[in-house]
């Protein structure tokens, strides 16, 4: 029986990298993730007369869009419409087939390829912002570490948060651009503790980006809170707000505000890892806003000014 197992393993794992493979409701066997891939659950159905095999897979591909759907919205955004799930998909579980009221309906464990589709969502993100004139973006993002036991704020000087917010954005196909003045202002050596966090600096910073003819400016502040062990693990939460700033009109087109946290056994992994989970989360936000405010400046009768260089000169 242990051999029989490891050879289902197997067969699963092989099946990852060649065609989608299947399992079928009532067989105990586990699904297998390999590098690059995550597990997601989905349902869906279609209208049907009958529950027969050519309904059956129509309702498995909707189930199946679903997972992947899911999946994608963590790290990627939406799912296009006309793109088949399928490709995506490297292993399926089928938890249930079931037919109610004239629809059929399915649900699935799924074993979902997200390295694929981060290469695909980059590939048709740079053709869209190939159409749009490809903008300067660049990142500054101030941080902050708490520590609230010691009711201490200071400001790190470290640009971790820079760097994942810039990783994420690459991976969906932007080209991300270097402002040194900008980056200096939200790394600020001088003010090495503070007592609170604002966003007193961020004109400063635009004014600096604008310096360097950027258009768009992604600047912030997180806030890293140490809560030192919980059980046997360390615990990191990130407490970030970004935003979108257009330098050529000086306007806000997008924002994220939220939490992400992180639990490990090493307190820097614990940091990292809700570093780069409020990273990722936030480029699924505010990457398809940015392309938006593009794409609507590119159509036809549009009021949006031409892209210009910004004139600094006093």
């Amino acid at each position: 029986m242990r051999g029989l197992t490891i050879a289902v393993f197997l067969l699963l794992v092989t099946g990852c990298t060649s065609a989608t493979r299947k399992v079928e409701p009532g067989l105990d066997v586990p699904l297998a993730a390999g590098m690059g891939q995550e597990f997601a659950q989905g349902s869906g159905g279609v209208p049907c007369q009958e529950a027969d095999q050519a309904h059956r897979e129509q309702a498995i591909d909707q189930a199946l869009r679903d997972a992947v759907r899911r999946a994608a919205l963590v790290s990627y955004g939406d799912l296009p419409d006309g793109l088949s799930a399928r490709s995506f998909v490297a292993a399926y579980k089928l938890r249930r087939y079931w037919a109610d009221d004239h629809n059929c309906f399915a649900s699935v464990e799924a074993v979902v390829d997200v390295q694929s589709l981060q290469k695909h969502v980059r590939a048709s993100n740079r053709d869209e912002l190939s159409a749009v004139g490809r903008p300067q973006v660049v990142f500054a993002v101030a941080s902050y570490r708490i520590l609230p036991i010691q009711g201490v704020t200071s400001r790190r000087h470290a640009a971790e948060p820079i760097d994942a917010l810039q990783r994420e954005f690459i991976a969906r196909g932007f080209d991300v651009y270097r402002s040194a003045k900008a980056r200096e202002g939200a790394l600020d050596p001088d003010q090495s503790r503070v007592l609170d966090v604002n966003s007193l600096d961020r004109e400063r910073i635009a004014q600096k980006a604008r310096a360097d003819h950027v258009r768009f400016l992604v600047q912030g502040e997180l806030k890293i809170t140490d809560e030192g062990k919980v059980g046997d693990q360390y615990l990191a939460v990130v407490d970030g707000s970004i935003e979108i700033v257009d330098l050529q009109k000086d306007q806000v087109v997008g924002s994220y505000i939220d939490v992400a946290s992180k639990q490990h056994l090493a307190a820097s992994a614990a940091y990292t890892g809700a570093v780069t989970a409020y990273a990722r989360a936030a480029a699924a936000t505010l990457a398809p806003a940015m392309l938006d405010v593009l794409q609507h400046a590119a159509l036809p009768g549009s009021t949006e000014p031409a892209e210009q260089e910004t004139d600094t000169r006093g």
